[in-house]
Order: structure tokens, then sequence, then C-alpha cells
């Protein structure tokens, strides 16, 4: 990330960013990791949507699976039956 970036994601403009990193380190440090963790938070957030997405269609193909063996069983029980 680009120190322009970095001054846009914090809303101030660069020479305020070059002034905070001269005189307070610590600060533009703790910026860092908060940027970051809320990076990594969002990216967390996306994989459990895609996850939330496989686990449904994985429940749709039992189901479907299940419905269809049914089916089977009902038929193969009816031609026994006759």
């Amino acid at each position: 990330m680009t120190q322009r970036d970095f001054a846009g994601r914090l809303g101030i403009n660069v020479k305020t960013l070059r002034k905070w990193k001269k005189d307070r380190p610590k600060v533009c440090e703790l910026l860092m990791i908060g940027l970051k963790a809320e990076s990594m938070i969002d990216s967390l957030k996306e994989n459990c949507c895609e996850l939330e997405q496989l686990i449904q269609n994985k429940n749709a193909i039992k189901y479907s699976i299940y419905v269809y063996w049914e089916k089977k069983e009902i038929q193969a029980k009816g031609i026994t039956r006759k």
C-alpha cells in the first residue's frame, strides 16, 4: 500500500501522514495494524458467505438424492406388491 493509499484510507493527506510517521510512529503502526485487521475481517466475511453457500448446495444435493432414493424405494415396493 502506498502512502497515498494509506492516507486515503485514513481520510488525511499525505503530508499529514508523513508528519505522523515522523512524530508519532506508534500511532502509524497501530493504524496499519487496524487496517490489516479490517482487511482480514472482510476476507473472513467473504469466506463465510462462500462456505454457507457451499453448505446450502451440499444440503440441497443430499436432499435431492434422498428424495430420488425414496421414490425408487416406493416404486420398487409398488412393483413387488402387484
